[in-house]
C-alpha cells in the first residue's frame, strides 16, 4: 500500500511547527530487507523528532545517553517534543521550564531569568524545589546563551543523573537536543514583529549534496522586547551542520555541527526601593546638629544619614559632570535620605527611622511600573562560539559505538550602571531625596554653594564592571553491545562511557571612583588616596527624565574610571574524567525491564592565587605562584597552583515491571555528584566536597485505548547534600579564642543538606485523531537539615577548653551555639506546587476544516513571603503570595492558497490578564507614600510580575525586594515562516502564520511557520 502524502509530510520535513493527527495513516508494513535495512541507519545515539506524535515522545536520550524508550526506563523523563513548543510559541528553554513537571524558573535581582551561580556552572533553575544550574546540550554541559531557533527537542529529566552524565544536579537535568543535518531537502524562513518593537528573523535551509552527505544552515536575527523599558534581549547567531555516511552500507555516520553568536541583554531595572518615606520634607539641614531641639547632637537626624565623616573617606557626586566631595565638615554635614531598619534605628540619641518603617519599593506614583532609570548602558554583551563533532558506527547488528568531541568559547561583559552596591548606607537601587540645602563648592575646600535641587527626588548610581570568559573541551564515547540471552526470553543492552571535559575560565570585577591622576591633582595621600575612599557616584534627578542621553554612563575623561577591585578575580583550570557501565535487561518477553549501572568521576581543579590588594591605591591584583603582582593580568593568563581533588561515585538501580497490558509498575534508585560548583574554602581550609545527591522514585504508568492515554503517577524522595552554609565571622572569632593553635577554624565554610518529597502527575493522550492534551500537575516539599556538621566538633572543642579555663562553656561559645539555633530554628518545610495543561482540537470537516482550537494553562501555588522588621521589630509578618492560573489560548486556521499550505495562528497570553508573583524575590502589595508630608496612606496598585488592569486595593506597605518578573501586557507578535521540501520526494510546501500577544511572564506571540 502506497504510503499517504500527509505521513511523507510527518515525515520528511525537518521543521514540524503543526501537525494534523486526523490526516495521518499508519505505512504498510516493511519488507524483511527494508526492515533490516531500517535496523541498520537508526542509531541508538540520537532521537529523531520524526518519532515524536504532536505533544508525546516515546524514547529519549535523558536517561542512559542512548535512545531509550520511556516505559522501559525507571527514570523521571518528560519531553518537549518540536510541536509542543511551536503550539506555546517559546524562544528558549527558560519558557520550556514554566511548562515543565517540577520545574519552575528562578530570577535574580535585576530580574533575569536562570541567575547563574557558582564558577561557569550554567544557569540556574528550581527541580522539585531545589536549584539546579547544570543544562546539557547534545549531552555536553552548555554555558552559552540558548535559543530556540537551533533546537530540535528539549528533555527534562527528573531526579539525580550521575551515571548517565556526570558532574550534574542531583534534582535534575536539562538536555537541549540541536537540530541536524538530514538527506532531505527543506528550506523555512521566519518573520517576527510585535507592538513592543520585536523583530525576530530566522531561516533553516537544508540541502542533500550527495546520496548520502547533507547539510543544514540556520540563522536567527532576534531583537524581543518588553513590557519593561530597556528589557529588550538581543540574539544573533548563525549554526551550520552536516551528516555523512560515507559507505553504502550506512553504518558509519558523521554529524558535524557549528554556532556562533552574539547576545546583548538589556538589564531593565526592577521596581525601586524607597529611600524617602522616614524623611520628613523640610527639616533637610547642613548642620552639624540635625535637630538642635533633641538632646545630644543628631549626626545623621530622622530619614536621613551622614555620607561621610571627616578624615579619609571621600564620597563624589557627579551632578551633571561636575564631582562634589560630599564629604562632611566640622561645620557642615552632608547627608542623604534613607529608610535604615536595623536594631537601634528608633531608639539611642540619634533615632533615623523612629516610626519603624519597613524597607520597601518605591510606589508607582513616583515612576509608574515598567520605566526603567538604568540606561542604555546597563547591560550584558556575550560573543560566543561553539561546534560539536559526532562519529558513529555499528560493528555488525550487535555493537556500536561513538565518540563525540565538544568545544565552547564565550567572552562576556557586564556593565551595571544601576547595582545593589553604594555609599549611602541602604541598597543603591533605589530613589532618594536631595536633603541638602548647600552643596559642596567643586573647586574652593570648606566652601558652600546652594543647592538649586534640594528635596527634588534623586537616583544615586553605583557602576561596576565585569568581565568574564569560559573556554571548555569535551570528549564523550560510548559502546553499546545488544545480544540475547538464553533464558527467560530476555535481551541485554551493555553501554559503557567514558568522558572527560576540560574547562578554563576567568572572572575580573572593577568599580568606579576617581582616577590615580584626579586622586593626585587633589593632593590626597597616605590612605585617602585609594580607590576606595574616592568613590564616585553618578546623580540623576527624576524631573530630567529617563532618555537614553539623560542616563548614559558618562565617564569623565582622566578624572573618573574603574579600578579592579573585590576577591571576585578568579581563574579556574579544572577536568572531569569520568567513566560508566550500565546494563539494561529486558526479560519474559519484554513484560521486565531493569538499568543497573555505576560510574566513577574525578575531578581535578586547579586556580590562581588569591589576589592581593596594592596598599597604595587599594586595588586588587592577580599574583603569580610566587605571591608577586601581575602587571595588566587579563584573560587566562594567570599562573595556577593545585586545589581541588575529588572522586566520587554514582550507582543507579532500577525496574519497570508491565504487570498488565495497561498498566506498569517502576522503582528507581539514583545517585549524581556535582563538581564545579565547589570553588571555596571550608573552615577546615580544605576545597569543599562535591554537591551530591541521591533520590528514590516510585510510578505507577498507565496505558489506556491503544496508546491513546498514558499517564504516569510518581512519589519521590530526594536529598541533596553538601549545600553551601558559612558561619558568622563572630563564630569563628569566639571559637578560635578558645581553641589551641593548629587547630583553629581557617574559614567558614560548612554545609547542610536540603531534602524533598512529592507527587508528579503526567498525562498525554491523544484522544481521537484531531484532539491532543497534555497535562501535568506536581508537588513537593522542601526542607533543610544536617546544619553545621563540620563546626559541631570544633564548638565541642572549644568548649572542653573554656572549662578547662575556668570558664562557663557555654557562655563562652554563646555567639556560636546561637548561630546554629537560629539556623536550626528558621526551618521549615515549603511547599511547592504547579499544574499545567496544553490541549489542541483541530477540525477535519464540514465548514470548520482546518481550523484547531487550544489552549495552555499553568497553575503555581503562591510562595513564602518573610517578614519584615524594622528597629528590631517585624512591622511586616510573614505571609504567602497569592496563587495564580495563567490561561493561553491559541487558534490555528490552515487552508490551500496557490497551490500551498497555509496556517494563520494567533496565541493570547493571560487572556485573563491576572496577576501574578514570578521568581524568588515578591513585593508586598504597594503603598502610596505622599513625599511632601511623608504619611502612609492606602492606594490602589499591582503587585510584581503579570499585571492586570484591574486595580488591587490594598493596605500596608511594599517589600523591601524588587519585583523580578516584567508585566505582562497584551502583546500582539506576527511571525511568518515559509518552508520549501524537495520536489523529488513530492512533499509540498506549507506556509504557516501565526498572531500571538504574550503569557506571563512570557509576552504573547503571533507567530507564522512555514512547514512541509
Amino acid at each position: 500500500m502506497p504510503t499517504p502524502l500527509p505521513l511523507r509530510l510527518f515525515l520528511g520535513c525537518t521543521l514540524l511547527s503543526s501537525v494534523t493527527p486526523a490526516q495521518v495513516t499508519p505505512p504498510a508494513p516493511a519488507s524483511g530487507a527494508a526492515a533490516r535495512e531500517e535496523a541498520v541507519v537508526l542509531s541508538p545515539f540520537e532521537v529523531s523528532s520524526t518519532e515524536d506524535k504532536g505533544y508525546a515522545a516515546s524514547s529519549a536520550l535523558a536517561g542512559t545517553r542512548t535512545n531509550e524508550k520511556l516505559a522501559n526506563l525507571p527514570n523521571s523523563i518528560s519531553v518537549f517534543t518540536a510541536d509542543l513548543m511551536n503550539d506555546l510559541a517559546l524562544n528558549d528553554f527558560f519558557g520550556a521550564v514554566e511548562f515543565a513537571v517540577g520545574a519552575e524558573n528562578i530570577f535574580n535581582d535585576t530580574g533575569t531569568v536562570g541567575a547563574p551561580v557558582g564558577s561557569r556552572s550554567g544557569n540556574q533553575i528550581s527541580f522539585r524545589g531545589i536549584p539546579s544550574i547544570r543544562q546539557l546540550r547534545d549531552g555536553f554541559p552548555w554555558f552559552l546563551p540558548a535559543d530556540n531557533y537551533n533546537t530540535e527537542r528539549i528533555e527534562f529529566a527528573r531526579g539525580p543523573g550521575g551515571l548517565a552524565y556526570g558532574d550534574v544536579d542531583p534534582t535534575g537535568i536539562i538536555n537541549v537536543s540541536t537540530k541536524r543535518a538530514t538527506l532531505r531537502r527543506s528550506a523555512s524562513a521566519t518573520v517576527r514583529y510585535d507592538n513592543f518593537g520585536t523583530q525576530r528573523y530566522s531561516v533553516d535551509l537544508n540541502q542533500p549534496l550527495l546520496p548520502r552527505l547533507g547539510v543544514r544552515f540556520n540563522a536567527l536575527n532576534s531583537e524581543v522586547e518588553q513590557f519593561r523599558q530597556r528589557g529588550s534581549r538581543d540574539f544573533r547567531g548563525f549554526a551550520a551542520a552536516l551528516r555523512w555516511e560515507p559507505f553504502r552500507d550506512r553504518r558509519t555516520r558523521l554529524d558535524l555541527n557549528f554556532e556562533r553568536g552574539s547576545t546583548r541583554n538589556n538589564q531593565s531595572t526592577l521596581h525601586l526601593n524607597d529611600g524617602i518615606k522616614a524623611y520628613i520634607r523640610g527639616t533637610g539641614t547642613n548642620a552639624a546638629d540635625a535637630d538642635p531641639i533633641a538632646p545630644g547632637v543628631q549626626v545623621n537626624g530622622v530619614g536621613m544619614r551622614r555620607i561621610a565623616a571627616p578624615g579619609n573617606t571621600h564620597v563624589y557626586f557627579d551632578l551633571g559632570g561636575t564631582l562634589h566631595d560630599m564629604q562632611s565638615t566640622a561645620t557642615t554635614t552632608f547627608r542623604n535620605s534613607a529608610v535604615l531598619t536595623g536594631a537601634t534605628v528608633a531608639t539611642g540619641t540619634d533615632p533615623q527611622n523612629p516610626m519603624r518603617y519597613p524597607l520597601t519599593t518605591i510606589p508607582y506614583s513616583v515612576y509608574p511600573d515598567g520605566e526603567d532609570w538604568g540606561g542604555p548602558d546597563n547591560r550584558h554583551d556575550t560573543d560566543f562560539h561553539a561546534y560539536n563533532i559526532e562519529l558513529s558506527h555499528s560493528l555488525g547488528d550487535h555493537l556500536r559505538f561513538l565518540i563525540a568531541h565538544n568545544g565552547q568559547v564565550d567572552d562576556t561583559t557586564r556593565l551595571q550602571t544601576y547595582s545593589s552596591a553604594g555609599a549611602l548606607g541602604m541598597n543603591s537601587r533605589a530613589v532618594f531625596i536631595d536633603v541638602n540645602r548647600v552643596l559642596p563648592h567643586p573647586n574652593l575646600p570648606n566652601t558652600t554653594i546652594p543647592n538649586p535641587r534640594f528635596e527634588q527626588l534623586m537616583l544615586a548610581y553605583a557602576p561596576t564592571f565585569t568581565d568574564d570568559g569560559n573556554k571548555a573541551l569535551g570528549w564523550r564515547t560510548s559502546v553499546v553491545y545488544d545480544t540475547r540471552l538464553p533464558f527467560w526470553q530476555s535481551t541485554l543492552r551493555t553501554v559503557a562511557g567514558a568522558n572527560y571535559r576540560h574547562e578554563q575560565n576567568y572572572l575580573d570585577t572593577y568599580s568606579y571612583a576617581l582616577t590615580q591622576q584626579e586622586i593626585a591633582r587633589r593632593g590626597l595621600t597616605g590612605a585617602a588616596a585609594t580607590f576606595a575612599n574616592n568613590v564616585v557616584n553618578p546623580i540623576h534627578y527624576l524631573a530630567d527624565g529617563n532618555s537614553d542621553e539623560a542616563l548614559r554612563l558618562k565617564v569623565i575623561p582622566g578624572v573618573t574610571g574603574f579600578y579592579r577591585s573585590g576577591t571576585g578575580q578568579t581563574r579556574f583550570d579544572q577536568t572531569l574524567g569520568s567513566g560508566n557501565l550500565t546494563a539494561l535487561g529486558g526479560f519474559f518477553n519484554g513484560r521486565l525491564r531493569t538499568s543497573a549501572g555505576i560510574s566513577r568521576d574525578y575531578f581535578r581543579q586547579n586556580r590562581s592565587r588569591a589576589p592581593i590588594t596594592i596598599a597604595a591605591t587599594g586595588a586588587t591584583t592577580l599574583v603569580d605562584r610566587q605571591g608577586q603582582p601581575i602587571p595588566d593580568a587579563t584573560g587566562y593568563n594567570v599562573p595556577y597552583e593545585p586545589f581541588n581533588r575529588t572522586y566520587a561515585t554514582n550507582q543507579t538501580y532500577g525496574g519497570v515491571y508491565h504487570l498488565l497490558s495497561w498498566l506498569s509498575l517502576s522503582a528507581g534508585y539514583f545517585e549524581s555528584s556535582l563538581f564545579t560548583d565547589s570553588v571555596s574554602f571550608e573552615l577546615t581550609g580544605r576545597p569543599r566536597l562535591p554537591r551530591t545527591g541521591e533520590g528514590h522514585e516510585y510510578s505507577l504508568r498507565f496505558n489506556f485505548l491503544n496508546d491513546r492515554v498514558h499517564a504516569t503517577i510518581t512519589r519521590f524522595f530526594t536529598t541533596s547534600e553538601n549545600n553551601s552554609l558559612g558561619l558568622s565571622a563572630a563564630a569563628q572569632t569566639e571559637l578560635n579564642a578558645l581553641l589551641p593553635e593548629g587547630q583553629r577554624l581557617l574559614g567558614t565554610g560548612d554545609y547542610r543538606d536540603q531534602t524533598t518529597e512529592g507527587w508528579e502527575v503526567e498525562i498525554q493522550t491523544n484522544l481521537t485523531r484531531q484532539w491532543t492534551v497534555r497535562a501535568t500537575y506536581s508537588m513537593n516539599r522542601v526542607e533543610y537539615g544536617r546544619f553545621f556538621p563540620l563546626v559541631r566538633p570544633y564548638l565541642a572543642a572549644a568548649r572542653t577548653v573554656a572549662q578547662s579555663r575556668g570558664l562557663d562553656p557555654e557562655d563562652s561559645t554563646a555567639i556560636t551555639q546561637q548561630l546554629i539555633d537560629d539556623t536550626e530554628g528558621a526551618v521549615r518545610a515549603v511547599r511547592r506546587e504547579t499544574a499545567n495543561l496544553t490541549t489542541r482540537y483541530l477540525f477535519t470537516e464540514g465548514r470548520l476544516r482546518g481550523l484547531a482550537l487550544g489552549t495552555s494553562a499553568r497553575y503555581a501555588m503562591g510562595k513564602p513571603r518573610a517578614a519584615l522588621s524594622s528597629g528590631g521589630v517585624v512591622v511586616l509578618p510573614a505571609t504567602r503570595t497569592d496563587d495564580y492560573f495563567l490561561v493561553n489560548p491559541f487558534a490555528s486556521y490552515r487552508t490551500k492558497l496557490l497551490r500551498r499550505n497555509w496556517t494563520v495562528q494567533l496565541n493570547v497570553n493571560n487572556v485573563l490578564g491576572l496577576n501574578s508573583d514570578q521568581g524568588n524575590s515578591y513585593t508586598w502589595p504597594a503603598v502610596e507614600v505622599d513625599v511632601h508630608r511623608s504619611n502612609v496612606a492606602a492606594t490602589t496598585s499591582s503587585r510584581s510580575g503579570a499585571r492586570s488592569p484591574r486595580p488591587q486595593v490594598t493596605v500596608s506597605s511594599v517589600d523591601s525586594r524588587r519585583c523580578v518578573s516584567p508585566t505582562a501586557w497584551f502583546r500582539l507578535r506576527i511571525i511568518a515562516r515559509a518552508v520549501w521540501c524537495s520536489r523529488e520526494r513530492r512533499t509540498r510546501p506549507e506556509i504557516r502564520l501565526s498572531f500571538a500577544p504574550p503569557a506571563s511572564p512570557r509576552p504573547a506571540t503571533a507567530a507564522a511557520h512555514l512547514q512541509c
